[in-house]
C-alpha cells in the first residue's frame, strides 16, 4: 500500500499493519479491499478474524479518521462471525495510551479484545478460524515485513 501501511489477507485473515498517522486514502483502500473479498468469497455467517497490527510509532489517528474507522470496522463486523484482534506494538506510555484507547471504543463487543504482542491476538483469532495459532503469528511477521 505504502511505506506506513501494509493490508494483507490470508483467507480468512486480514492483517493490517500500521507504522505511520493513518490517512483517509490508507483507509479508503482498506475499506474497498474489505468490501472486494466480501463480495467474492464471504458467505454470511462466515469466519474470519482480523489482526490490525499498530507499531510503536504509530500517532493516535484524529477523530474524523476514528470515526470513520469506526464505520469500516461496523461494515467489516456486519453479518460475518468476526474477531477482531488489534495488536497495539511497544511497551512505552504512546503504546500504554493507544491499547487504552482502543479498549475503551471496543468494550461493549464481545468480538474483539485488545492485544498487546502477535501471539496474544493469535491466541484470541487462531481456535476461531481453527488454524494453529503459529500460522497466525507467521502471517503477523509477513505483513509487518511488508514495505
Amino acid at each position: 500500500m505504502d511505506r506506513d501501511h501494509a493490508v494483507l489477507w490470508f483467507a480468512p485473515l486480514l492483517v493490517q499493519v500500521r507504522r505511520g498517522p493513518m490517512t483517509r486514502r490508507a483507509l479508503d483502500a482498506i475499506d474497498r479491499g474489505l468490501r472486494e473479498r466480501r463480495g467474492r468469497s464471504l458467505r454470511p455467517g462466515a469466519r474470519v478474524a482480523a489482526v490490525p497490527y499498530l507499531e510503536d510509532a504509530a500517532p493516535v489517528m484524529n477523530d474524523d479518521l476514528r470515526a470513520e474507522q469506526r464505520r469500516v470496522v461496523h461494515a467489516m463486523l456486519e453479518g460475518l462471525d468476526v474477531r477482531l484482534a488489534p495488536v497495539i506494538g511497544g511497551h512505552g506510555v504512546s503504546a500504554m495510551l493507544q491499547r487504552t484507547l482502543v479498549r475503551g471504543i471496543s468494550f461493549a463487543d464481545r468480538r474483539v479484545r485488545v492485544a498487546s504482542s502477535a501471539e496474544e491476538a493469535a491466541a484470541w483469532v487462531a481456535p476461531h478460524l481453527d488454524v494453529p495459532a503459529a500460522e497466525v503469528v507467521e502471517a503477523v511477521k509477513l505483513a509487518r515485513e511488508r514495505r
